[in-house]
């Protein structure tokens, strides 16, 4: 798809000069094949993924960190495999987490009401829901965000139809303003909402950007789904493996970005290389 709007236009003039300040991952079906089939190929990557992170830790190119739905363990983990050591957002743009300091900070747009509401949401909505779609797993180690994936070998229906399902039983929550429903590639993804609208990846960069001191117009962000899409309309430079999503391919290509013509952590590799030249 060649066309693409007059922001991205702009946007795509702007980087044949300009270079991001900061690099920010997804990890599911980015950094984190989530599967037991990855070729070898995505194994043989990793290895490259950390040459770059090693890079930037010596100054030779931009900060790397994560923006995820993920909780602080998963994290931390990822973060021990590939040598990330800068502020990440967890948990949905719900917090932040650091992984050399062990450092946590909750994001302060989240409101009280909207807090309460996800409290009870996972004390009594969730079991009701994994009652009635026992294949649904909730993720576990969160506590400001809600996810919910589908087991491959027991989902009766397609993603997108446990997404309208969940979505008709906290309808009322969520035009409550309460709380935020979206789905990634595999899972569904409930958060809560804050001061200025819904919690997501795209309030993480902002707090990341409060916390770091660099504005998202100079960071690359690197997504598959429709969930990275609050986040990628926070930055000012956008890419994607070769596995996202079609319509994230589109929304990335109309804000001037980055397709690779790679999938998962090579495509990750492949468009950091295209921004920084390296």
């Amino acid at each position: 798809m060649q066309v693409k709007t007059l922001a991205g236009k702009l946007l795509s003039r702007r980087h044949q000069t300009a270079r991001p300040a900061l690099i920010v991952l997804d990890l599911d079906q980015c950094v984190v094949w989530t599967g037991y089939d990855a070729p070898f190929a995505y194994y043989q990557a990793l290895p490259r993924l950390s040459r770059l992170v090693m890079r930037s830790r010596k100054g030779e190119l931009p900060p790397i960190c994560i923006n995820t739905g993920r909780d602080r363990n998963y994290v931390e983990a990822v973060t021990f495999l590939t040598g990330i050591s800068d502020w990440c957002v967890i948990e949905g743009g719900a917090r932040l987490f650091h992984p050399v300091t062990k450092e946590m900070q909750n994001n302060p747009e989240i409101t009280l009401e909207a807090f309460k509401a996800l409290i009870k949401l996972q004390q009594e909505w969730v079991p009701k829901i994994c009652e009635r779609f026992p294949e649904l797993v909730p993720y576990p180690g969160k506590t400001a965000y809600v996810t919910l994936e589908v087991h491959p070998h027991t989902a009766r229906m397609s993603l997108e139809e446990y997404y309208q399902a969940i979505k008709e039983d906290l309808q009322r929550m969520e035009q409550g303003g309460l709380i935020s429903i979206q789905r990634s590639q595999i899972a569904i993804d409930i958060g809560a909402t804050g001061k200025e609208g819904p919690i997501n990846k795209g309030s993480g960069m902002r707090l990341l950007a409060q916390k770091t001191g660099v504005h998202p117009r100079e960071m690359l962000a690197l997504g598959d789904s429709m969930s990275d899409y609050p986040m990628i309309q926070q930055a000012g430079f956008v890419a994607c493996p070769s596995n996202a999503t079609a319509e994230f391919k589109r929304m990335t290509l109309e804000q001037g970005g980055f397709v690779s013509a790679r999938p998962y952590v090579e495509g990750v590799v492949d468009a950091i290389r295209h921004f920084c030249r390296g």
